[in-house]
């Protein structure tokens, strides 16, 4: 089923102060090269980030580094935690989870320290979508609560919403349906009071299979129904055809398999249009199990032949992504070591500086003791002298005098 978890991460910035929204790329690119401000400077590149926030992990990574780099130059707390936030975005678009989480983490720490309530929010909102895509459910749950809560208290009625729907796929991937359809239930009229069609699409989508979870086809296919009308209205072909194979699956339930089967076959041929690969494999299981219950053995076979081979495609592509995932880590490995390679050699050299100007002190220190040493043996000698011949006089006189 369609999730709602990762609009937290690419649609809440309501919280988060930025330099100008309205402003185009080329407008902020041109304000970049025209200050000299390192605080406006990040607060730029933080901006020109959240335009790739959905499209571009390693733009996001790019920007938000530099905004990063411009930040700790002059100490700028709350552009670090932006920074970190975004380069969190970045690596969870990637599907780097463990960095995203290191990168949110980073910038809460400084969010509490601040007092930024609205940061903090984003910030719970995000690591709960790591430890979902980790699989750490109840972890994700705890965080959505407390980005709910900051929510809920900002009156931030669309954050609220997506938090609520986010619990409820938490809840529903721990096999707790009627926890699911609680919190869906909650979020759907305050999204409706909202008018946001897509989101409200999706929900309609998310309760119809809670209701096909808990064992109710019927009450499934009501919002089944309704979310393929709504999105049909606004031409969102994702959900029109997760709506499809979701119709399938409820009425296979029912064992109506042969219009179970117009349903997937219509559905499949949306998903292939659109290359939505979850969908594609989702429409071959469902139709080898309608056309095994009908007893068309060839065509059930055929289907779970592709559905096998969609798998196979699936996996090879993820291993394809955890071998690059290896490389871009070992490259970050690699990039860390010259780093620190780079601030030993510093170290070095500051400790060289160090003691050299120990020696020049030394040197000086000896060349001043020297020379006053020279000073007090020079006056010395005057004084010496000058008493030698105070005596001499004396001695001349009495010698005249007798």
């Amino acid at each position: 089923m369609k999730h709602l978890k990762l609009l937290v991460t690419l649609l809440a910035t309501s919280f988060l102060p930025c330099t100008t929204p309205a402003q185009s790329i080329q407008q902020l690119r041109v304000k970049l090269t025209d200050t000299t401000s390192d605080q406006t400077r990040c607060d730029v590149y933080y901006s020109l980030s959240r335009y790739y926030w959905s499209k571009d992990a390693d733009s996001v990574l790019r920007l938000a580094d530099s905004a990063l780099s411009s930040a700790r130059r002059v100490q700028y707390d709350k552009g670090i935690a932006e920074a970190f936030l975004s380069k969190g975005i970045a690596y969870e678009l990637k599907e780097e989870h463990v960095y995203a989480l290191n990168c949110d983490l980073e910038a809460l720490r400084i969010s509490d320290r601040l007092g930024l309530d609205g940061l903090t929010g984003d910030l719970y909102g995000n690591i709960g979508n790591v430890y979902a895509h980790l699989g750490n459910y109840p972890r994700a749950r705890e965080y959505y609560a407390s980005a709910l809560d900051i929510a809920q208290k900002n009156k931030d009625q669309y954050q609220t919403t997506i938090l609520l729907t986010n619990i409820s796929e938490a809840f529903k991937n721990n096999g707790v349906y009627d926890s699911a359809l609680a919190y869906n239930s909650k979020a759907l009229p305050i999204m409706c009071a909202l008018h946001d069609s897509v989101v409200i699409a999706a929900i309609l989508l998310n309760i119809g299979d809670d209701y096909d979870k808990m064992g109710h086809p019927d009450k499934a296919l009501t919002y089944f129904a309704r979310c393929d009308s709504i999105a049909r209205q606004v031409h969102d072909e994702e959900d029109i055809v997760w709506a499809g194979i979701s119709r399938a699956e409820a009425l296979q339930q029912q064992h109506k398999f042969n219009l179970s089967i117009r349903y997937a076959v219509t559905a499949l041929s949306g998903a292939r249009r659109f290359s939505f690969a979850e969908v594609i494999h989702e429409c071959y299981s469902v139709l080898c199990t309608d056309f095994r219950a009908t007893r068309d053995f060839q065509q059930a076979l055929q289907y779970r032949d592709l559905e096998v081979a969609w798998k196979d495609s699936l996996n090879s592509i993820e291993k394809e992504k955890k071998i690059g995932n290896l490389q871009s880590d070992y490259e970050l490995e690699k990039k860390q070591h010259q780093i620190e390679l780079l601030n030993k050699d510093r170290q070095f050299q500051q400790q060289e500086i160090g003691a050299e100007r120990q020696r020049h002190v030394m040197f000086a220190a000896s060349a001043l003791f020297f020379s006053m040493w020279a000073l007090f043996l020079f006056r010395s000698n005057r004084e010496k002298e000058t008493l030698n011949r105070q005596l001499r006089s004396r001695n001349h006189d009495l010698l005249r005098g007798s």
